[in-house]
């Protein structure tokens, strides 16, 4: 499984709108924090 960073899950997910199968592992909070990084 090819690795994606922290920032880059944040932006498909946000753009999925919030996708639960979109998250790529990470928590929401992880996602939500990275997206307002």
């Amino acid at each position: 499984m090819e690795s994606i960073s922290v920032s880059d899950a944040a932006n498909i997910w946000l753009s999925s709108g919030k996708d639960e199968d979109q998250m790529f592992g990470f928590s929401a909070e992880q996602l939500e924090a990275a997206a307002n990084d």
